[in-house]
C-alpha cells in the first residue's frame, strides 16, 4: 500500500477526536527545549492554567476524576486545604486510587511535569508533581508551582 492508501484506511478506522487527542499529545512529547523560559510568576500561573486546558487528561484516557484542575493559593485563610506560602500555588485534581498507577494516567502527569518543567526559568521556579494518598480511595494529584526568585503579595 501507498502512503496516501494508509492514510485513507487508517483515517476510516480511527475517530477524529482520537487522532486531535494523539496530536496534542504528541505535542506534549515533541517539544523543543530551546525556547524562551517563562520568567514572572504570573506568567508560570497563567501558562499552567492554559495547559491544562489545553492537554485536559482526556487525551490520554487519563483515570484523573475532573478535566478541570482546580488552582489554590493562601489568599483563602478560611477554606485553606493546603499550608502554601505566599509565593506557592498548587493545581490539583483527583484520581481513585486504584487508578494512580494506571499507564495512562501515570503518562499523562510525567509528560505535563515534564511540559512544564521545560517552560519555566529552573533558577526562579521550581515544579513538583506529588500523588497524595487520602481517604475514601482517593489520592489528590498535584502540581506545586514555587517562585523561589521573590515572595509575591498576597491578594
Amino acid at each position: 500500500m501507498t502512503h496516501d492508501e494508509l492514510y485513507q484506511a487508517h483515517r476510516k478506522i480511527v475517530p477524529i477526536e482520537q487522532v486531535k487527542n494523539d496530536l496534542l499529545f504528541n505535542e506534549l512529547d515533541t517539544l523543543d527545549e530551546h525556547i524562551n523560559k517563562i520568567t514572572d510568576f504570573n506568567g508560570c500561573m497563567t501558562f499552567m492554567e492554559n495547559t491544562f486546558k489545553r492537554y485536559p487528561p482526556m487525551i490520554t484516557n487519563a483515570q484523573l476524576e475532573d478535566d478541570e484542575w482546580t488552582f489554590h493559593d493562601n489568599s483563602n485563610k478560611q477554606v485553606l486545604k493546603y499550608p502554601l506560602m505566599p509565593n506557592e500555588v498548587i493545581y490539583e485534581n483527583s484520581v481513585k486510587s486504584v487508578h494512580k498507577m494506571d499507564l495512562n494516567t501515570k503518562n499523562y502527569l510525567l509528560k505535563m511535569n515534564k511540559y512544564f518543567n521545560n517552560h519555566i526559568d529552573k533558577n526562579k521556579f521550581k515544579i513538583m508533581l506529588r500523588i497524595i494518598d487520602w481517604t475514601d480511595n482517593i489520592c489528590w494529584v498535584i502540581f506545586k508551582l514555587t517562585n523561589n526568585s521573590q515572595t509575591i503579595k498576597n491578594s
